[in-house]
């Protein structure tokens, strides 16, 4: 999500787009692997973007290192 609006990860926007989106669609499990993209696309296309890309496999993976965590970017390929 913060990766789509280009905030952090703690970001208040990204908590409240996270929550309208819950609203919306239901549960974020149900979101990332089972809801139609086409449904997730009529609220958030770029969303729908990035989940494709993560479901098709898609994905930049950064490790972690040092007691950092690893990073996935779907959209910043």
């Amino acid at each position: 999500m913060a990766e789509t609006l280009g905030v952090g990860p703690k970001s208040k926007k990204v908590s409240a787009e996270t929550d309208r989106l819950v609203a919306a669609l239901g549960p974020e499990l149900a979101i990332l692997g089972d809801l139609p993209l086409d449904a997730i696309a009529g609220c958030s296309p770029p969303l729908a973007e990035a989940i494709g890309r993560l479901r098709n496999g898609d994905v930049a993976k950064d490790p972690g290192y040092d007691g950092e965590f690893g990073r996935i970017r779907t959209l910043d390929l």
